[in-house]
């Protein structure tokens, strides 16, 4: 079996992709969830509607004949009710996605922290090797001077 070995800039480059789908997806809940709530609004207007306007030839509202019908009024608010749950649904659904969103943000703030002392313990080592190469140079010059006096 293969044995895989990543860096860490590339989990790193992961976590921050997976943030940003999980973001978008966020997103996408939440315009569904105001395209529920502009349907509810319209039925609501349309109900309210239904009340005020005046019926043809008579002093009767539209309204009183339509309370007649008691069955159009309670299939709207049925209406209405299933998509308030749908709503309950997707606020669920976003909450979770925010959740899974805090934990990535984490991870990722993580994975920085560590690349980033990686990044320190590098330059520390690297600047090491750089001060080391410099005495030893200094050294060989020093001798070669003292070499040249004799």
């Amino acid at each position: 079996m293969k044995k895989f070995s990543f860096s860490l800039q590339t989990i790193l480059n992961l976590a921050i992709s997976e943030e940003k789908k999980i973001m978008l997806e966020i997103g996408n809940l939440n315009s569904k969830k105001s395209k529920l709530i502009g349907e509810i609004h319209t039925y609501n207007r349309e109900l309210s509607k239904a009340f005020d306007l005046p019926f043809e030839g008579s002093n009767l509202t539209e309204g009183k004949v339509l309370s007649l019908m008691p069955p159009v009024f309670k299939g709207v608010r049925i209406k209405i009710e299933n998509i308030q749950r749908e709503i309950l649904k997707l606020d669920e659904e976003i909450n979770n996605k925010k959740d899974i969103l805090i934990k990535k943000k984490s991870e990722i703030k993580t994975f920085q922290k560590i690349r980033e002392n990686e990044l320190v313990r590098f330059k520390m080592k690297y600047q090491k090797y750089i001060q080391s190469e410099a005495e030893e140079s200094f050294i060989m010059n020093k001798t070669r001077k003292k070499d040249e006096i004799f």
